[in-house]
């Protein structure tokens, strides 16, 4: 039972340390597409 708890403890973490990671991905993509675009203007 206590080892259960863990597991899903790490489960957790590890789910919310992929979320923030693809959450910065995006955010990096996003912001240099938008870069991208600005620039082509000029």
């Amino acid at each position: 039972m206590v080892l259960w708890v863990i597991g899903l403890n790490a489960g957790l973490a590890v789910y919310a340390l992929i979320i923030q990671w693809v959450r910065f991905r995006s955010n990096t993509w996003f912001r240099y597409k938008k870069e991208m675009r600005f620039s082509s203007h000029f």
